[in-house]
């Protein structure tokens, strides 16, 4: 039977709910971090889907039925339904904020002002992150809780805009006396599908990925729907089996599709909203299927599904900041079962209680904008925040090396030997050797574990003549490691001056290309850095003391002809220019006129990259056995200085606070390494 279905467009449809509670569960176990769901901001985009059509939906309805559309009643309605939720997640952020959280986050006022404007997306684009590194890189302490703003932003412009557009598009329809609704809103999404692609090529995956125009074509997609089906046109009853199909179909894509790359970051997205608009025409049909998808359960988180969205970030955030793993059953539970105690909370005491309130217009109007007033207010007299990766330019300019054109000689090694606490033999066993010489381990085998005594502390043995002069060098790493150093010299200006130079993305292998990232931006920061600040700075500083530092850039695979391809470090011939750059950084340093030269093994990151073959542990160790191979074969003049075993046998490398994003010192740690550790010892270096 041949059976069709005209849709009534007033009649509540469980289903659709059922379909936001689905929407809401991919985005819910994307952001929880579990591996085999990594596309789940699909989630998303079905929402976008589900918008459009509703939006559209209820306006067209309105207009037939009074033949204009009250766009002041209706920006009323959107505003009581989505304000109170979306501006109480704000103060509660804030409040968070007051209290401790989030200290760590680059621009938290920023993204309050933008989340509160409804502007988030274009504050994220205009940033330097993108979207899939917040889940593949870096900790919970420095993403921002307002992150997921971003669609609610999309959303809140298309909301702004389209009813506008619709009324002009219904006025012109009208004047020509023709139905031709479906081929306006048809061609629009039509021109806004075909420029997401271009969109993506021309202003790169993070403008696929957050730009409005970009977007709107997965919500305009839903409302061609509803213009197709406030037309007249009737759906064939034998679409209700595509229902759980296509259920599927959403799920299988939000498991297959990478989180970094893919149709999301390619403009491509509007391919996927079709499957969203077969979904949400297919429950226009009643049946099992549709019946299914709007069960009791199902609704009813799709109700509160906008809370659930809302409340969930800032909740999973703080949770991991606090250790919870949300990929473990009870991190899961516990993080689930805060956001259903906020959302319903949210739900019954602020959202239901406002959208039933029966204000005019004026007078909600008069409200709405009072309480953006406030709480942008709050957002402005709440703390601000210091980003921990973000060098104190004070505290380094206050440690910074006065030029000198000629040194009193530093103080003889005194014979006493160096006061130090040492582990006992019983520790646990360090995952790198001593720092000695014969102790190096060369190729990639994981070096032998020693029970010999490795000093966790030191104290500067004799007073210098003089403040002993330090050149750190090196990347973003560095630098956080320097500012540690500077503010110990700060404090010991009799001991120690200490002068950064540094660049994001600095190595000191600098021929070839990065091939395991997109390394343009800093491609010449090495040269330029190695051959004309560093000579320079050794001529007018007179440093006593130069100490290299570099993490991710001499661990990435690089290209050194197309004939040859990428390389990676375990590769022998990648092992050896590795070794052979490092070797040349070290005599040219010398042959400048650096009494010392000091490498740091650097602690190896904690956290995902968001490029999987920087996750391989052989790789870290190969640059980690260069630094001690070329350290202890160039001579006297130079050492290495392991952190990599001093943070395995302190326990530093275990403790959250000391790296707050797994690869970068916080001040905590960076300031507890210099005082007790670095500091001394690199005095005790230059005095002997």
């Amino acid at each position: 039977m041949n059976r069709a279905v005209r849709h009534r467009s007033d009649s509540y449809q469980p289903a659709l709910d059922g379909v936001r509670a689905i929407s809401v569960a991919l985005v819910l176990l994307f952001h929880a971090g579990f591996t085999w769901m990594p596309a789940g901001y699909l989630g998303v985009s079905v929402f976008f889907t589900l918008s459009g059509f509703l939006i559209t939906r209820l306006l067209i309805t309105e207009h037939a039925a009074t033949s204009r559309i009250r766009l002041s009643t209706f920006y009323v309605r959107r505003g009581k339904r989505l304000l109170p939720a979306s501006l109480l997640c704000v103060v509660v952020i804030v409040i968070a904020r007051a209290v401790g959280q989030f200290t760590a986050v680059e621009g938290l006022h920023r993204d309050a002002f933008g989340a509160v404007s409804q502007v988030f997306n274009w504050v994220r684009l205009d940033g330097t992150t993108s979207y899939a590194d917040v889940f593949l890189h870096g900790s919970a302490a420095t993403v921002s809780p307002f992150e997921h703003y971003w669609s609610l932003a999309i959303e809140e412009q298309f909301y702004l805009l389209w009813p506008i557009v619709l009324v002009g598009l219904l006025a012109l329809c009208a004047r020509r006396r023709s139905r031709s609704l479906v081929a306006f809103v048809g061609g629009i999404t039509i021109v806004f599908a075909a420029a997401a692609p271009v969109i993506a090529a021309v202003f790169g995956a993070d403008a696929a990925y957050w730009a409005t125009p970009a977007r709107l074509a997965e919500i305009l997609i839903g409302a061609t729907l509803a213009a197709w089906m406030s037309a007249g046109h009737r759906i064939p009853a034998w679409v209700r089996h595509l229902t759980l199909p296509l259920v599927g179909a959403i799920v299988v894509c939000a498991c297959l599709f990478p989180t970094r790359g893919g149709p999301a970051y390619s403009g491509l997205l509007p391919a996927f909203a079709l499957l969203s608009a077969g979904l949400i025409a297919t429950i226009q049909v009643p049946g099992r299927a549709a019946a299914i998808v709007g069960a009791a359960p199902l609704a009813a988180i799709g109700r509160v599904s906008y809370g659930l969205y809302l409340f969930h970030w800032p909740v999973f955030v703080v949770l991991r900041d606090h250790g919870w793993d949300l990929t473990r059953p009870a991190g899961f539970v516990l993080a689930i079962g805060v956001t259903a105690a906020i959302t319903i909370g949210s739900y019954f005491l602020v959202e239901q209680p406002i959208r039933r309130a029966s204000w005019q217009p004026r007078r909600t109007a008069m409200f709405g904008v009072g309480a953006v007033g406030v709480v942008f207010a709050v957002v402005t007299l709440s703390p601000g925040t210091v980003p921990f990766f973000q060098a104190d330019q004070a505290v380094l300019d206050a440690a910074a090396i006065d030029p000198a054109s000629s040194l009193a000689s530093l103080v003889a090694a005194p014979t006493s030997p160096p006061t130090t606490t040492a582990t006992s033999p019983s520790s646990s066993p360090p995952s790198s050797p001593p720092t000695s010489a014969g102790s190096t381990t060369t190729g990639i085998e994981e070096a032998t574990t020693t029970t010999m005594p490795f000093a966790t502390s030191v104290a500067v043995t004799t007073k210098p003549t003089r403040p002993v002069r330090i050149l750190v060098v090196g990347d973003s790493t560095a630098v956080r490691m320097a500012v540690g150093l500077s503010a110990w010299s700060a404090a010991h200006p009799d001991l120690a001056k200490v002068t950064t130079i540094w660049s994001e993305g600095v190595g000191f292998l600098m021929d070839g290309t990065i091939t395991s990232f997109d390394n343009t931006e800093f491609a010449k920061a090495p040269q330029l850095i190695m051959t004309k600040k560093v000579p320079q700075a050794i001529r007018n500083l007179k440093p006593d003391v130069v100490v290299l530092m570099t993490t991710l850039a001499d661990v990435a695979n690089r290209q050194w002809s197309t004939a040859e391809g990428p390389l990676a470090p375990t590769d022998p011939r990648f092992a050896q220019r590795l070794t052979d750059a490092y070797r040349q950084t070290t005599t040219t340093l010398l042959a400048e006129g650096a009494p010392r030269v000091v490498w740091i093994v650097p602690p190896r990151p904690d956290v995902p990259w968001p490029y999987p073959e920087m996750n391989e542990p052989t790789r870290w160790l190969q640059q980690e056995n260069t630094i001690r191979d070329v350290a202890t074969t160039s001579g006297p003049q130079v050492t290495d200085v392991d952190l990599l075993r001093w943070a395995d046998v302190t326990g530093a490398a275990q403790d959250k606070s000391w790296r707050l994003d797994g690869v970068h010192l916080s001040e905590s740690g960076s300031g507890s390494l210099a005082n007790g550790y670095l500091g001394p010892l690199l005095v005790n270096t230059a005095l002997h």
